[in-house]
């Protein structure tokens, strides 16, 4: 396994990884909402699309075990799931998304490797810390494991017991 920068010849195999991910997450989640998975993986897709048209502070690793994408991360500027909730939030903060392990490769220690590297980025452009915020119930258990309480609960933020929950890092 290695962990890459996404490239562009990556986007078709990356959304086919998304659609397989995000499915399977809902499914486990028992999320039924129409669209959703769609709504997902073109949310995704379109921060990857801006990846390569614009000068901006995104950044994609993608793991990869021999040519089939595994895992991936992305850090960025802080979305509205943040700034709505958090008022006093720097302009240039930074997020972590796009966590995703394929369902045949979790359990590996896969989003630890990317979560490593992608701190290294976050150090070389001088960023102290990074936000991380969580919807999914099994993603939350994952990220206290990872780095204890949540910085912040968005109670009911994805609707009844389906808080948005948000840890504030230090790299």
């Amino acid at each position: 396994m290695k962990i890459t920068k996404l490239l562009e010849r990556d986007l078709y195999q990356l959304e086919e990884f998304f659609k397989v991910v995000i499915s399977d997450t809902a499914q486990k989640e028992g999320i039924t909402i129409p669209g959703f998975v769609d709504e997902e993986v073109e949310e995704k897709m379109e921060l990857c699309r801006k990846y390569f048209k614009e000068d901006n502070n995104i950044s994609i690793l993608i793991a990869m075990d021999g040519s089939r994408i595994i895992g991936t991360i992305s850090s960025s500027y802080c979305n509205l799931d943040i700034k709505s909730v958090i008022k006093d939030l720097e302009e240039d903060a930074v997020k972590i998304g796009a966590v995703y392990i394929h369902p045949s490769c979790q359990r590996r220690g896969i989003a630890k490797l990317l979560l490593t590297s992608m701190c290294r980025i976050l150090k070389s452009k001088d960023i102290k810390e990074f936000y991380l915020d969580s919807g999914y119930k099994s993603a939350q258990i994952y990220w206290r494991q990872q780095f204890g309480e949540p910085f912040f609960i968005a109670k009911e933020y994805w609707g009844p017991e389906a808080d948005n929950m948000i840890w504030k890092v230090k790299v």
